[in-house]
């Protein structure tokens, strides 16, 4: 992470989110957990929990967070996710992106 990457709790991350121009992202990282983040003028604002850790075992859980604060819509990068969590048992196949 830069400098200018803030590590925010979800009030400020939607804040952030709403003031961005859509270059918001969930992403699936090398840790094998999903991350969110989104940029502004005033840099990146990745999501964070109380504990400060950024990751999300859940895909359908993260959802739900965001959900909560109003993100309906963000773009998803699954790139090297890997194929044997697809399946029904996730709810993966479920999402339309």
């Amino acid at each position: 992470m830069t400098d200018q990457t803030k590590l925010v709790e979800i009030d400020a991350f939607a804040d952030a989110f709403f003031a961005s121009d859509g270059a918001s992202q969930i992403w699936f990282g090398d840790d094998l957990a999903w991350h969110v983040r989104t940029e502004t003028e005033d840099g990146m604002f990745v999501l964070s929990k109380p504990g400060g850790t950024t990751s999300y075992s859940g895909l359908e859980s993260l959802l739900s967070i965001l959900a909560g604060a109003g993100i309906r819509r963000i773009s998803v990068e699954w790139d090297g996710f890997p194929a044997a969590i697809l399946d029904t048992k996730t709810g993966l196949t479920n999402f339309v992106v």
